[in-house]
Parts: C-alpha cells; sequence; structure tokens
C-alpha cells in the first residue's frame, strides 16, 4: 500500500513534466522523463525490497539496438527503461485500435505491421 502511494505522488508530477517537455529532442526529452522509472526503481527497493540486479552489462551494445522482452509483469516495462534509455517503443499496429489514449500516443510511437508468412 505505502509503494502505490509513493507512486500515485511522483506519477502526476513526472506526467506534467513530460508534457512541459514536449518541445525539446526525443533523446533529452526521454532521459529526462525516464526519472520516473528510476524513482519508482528506486521507491520499490526502499518499500518493498525488490531491486534490481543486471548480469552481464558489458554485453549491452552501446549503439543504437533492438531489444526484445518476453514480459512476465510491469516491472520489467519500468527496469528495462532505467537499463535502456533513451528508447523508442515500437508495437503492433492493432494496439493502436484500443481506446482513445492510444490514438494520441500513435504520433510518439513507432509503428510495425506484423507480416504474416507466405504459405505454399
Amino acid at each position: 500500500m505505502v509503494f502505490y502511494l509513493g507512486v500515485l505522488l511522483i506519477t502526476p508530477i513526472f506526467s506534467i513534466l513530460a508534457i512541459l517537455l514536449f518541445p525539446l529532442n526525443n533523446v533529452t526529452r526521454s532521459r529526462i522523463a525516464s526519472g520516473w522509472a528510476y524513482c519508482t526503481i528506486y521507491w520499490l527497493k526502499l518499500t518493498c525490497n525488490l531491486g534490481v540486479s543486471v548480469k552481464g552489462v558489458e554485453n549491452i551494445p552501446q549503439h543504437p539496438s533492438i531489444i526484445l522482452s518476453k514480459h512476465q509483469s510491469a516491472w520489467e516495462t519500468i527496469a528495462l527503461q532505467t537499463i535502456f534509455p533513451p528508447q523508442i517503443w515500437v508495437m503492433k499496429r492493432e494496439l493502436f485500435w484500443v481506446g482513445l489514449l492510444w490514438r494520441w500516443r500513435r504520433s510518439q510511437l513507432t509503428e510495425a505491421q506484423v507480416v504474416k508468412p507466405l504459405r505454399n
């Protein structure tokens, strides 16, 4: 319960900050907005004793790369933001059809089409 109260306090702050950062370039905006993920991970460690440990950091490329993740929880989404910033998210086109907020986010995300394999 304490964790949720903390996230409830920091999320509106970073949401307003993200709106104010809109005129900045994508990389700068991403690095500043990633502060929410860093604060959330720190708050998780403080309140729930849940930390992040990354093995093989030396294998993380320093150049633009594609990172694929099979998400098991929302925690991974937050943790990956702290491990691999700045990021551009690529999503299936069908996810944009869900809800009005996705229509607004569509302008800020990269769209990927799913290609069906040819059958003989």
